[in-house]
């Protein structure tokens, strides 16, 4: 099978980290394999924040746990999140996005790196 096919076919959600760090430049392909994702009318208007300090993750967490009343949250405890956002302008700005996290997930199963879309 086809290394790109069997890549795609073969990645799955993970929801049970390792606590390990990501190496930058691991992190760093996964960021630019999210710019390589198509976006409409190649605008690109997407951001992509890395988030790898444990205790900032923590406390997206805890807001996310009181805001949405979801006792315990924790994000399922990664070494680092990628938050995606967009202009609010951008007309194709969730397709977009969507699109990049794809190329994420693939990019970080590629690399032996565990991921889950929340």
């Amino acid at each position: 099978m086809n290394e790109v096919i069997q890549n795609i076919v073969t990645r799955r959600s993970i929801r049970s980290f390792k606590m390990e760090r990501i190496k930058r430049a691991d992190l760093e392909q996964i960021l630019q394999a999210a710019a390589c994702a198509p976006s409409g009318m190649n605008r690109q208007t997407w951001q992509f924040t890395a988030i790898t300090n444990q205790e900032k993750i923590k406390e997206l967490a805890a807001l996310i746990e009181k805001k949405l009343q979801r006792p315990n949250y924790n994000f399922y405890k990664p070494a680092a999140i990628v938050l995606t956002s967009n202009e609010r302008s951008s007309k194709w700005g969730r397709e977009d996005n969507a699109c990049a996290m794809e190329n994420m997930f693939l990019a970080a199963h590629a690399l032996g790196i565990g991921s889950v879309w929340i």
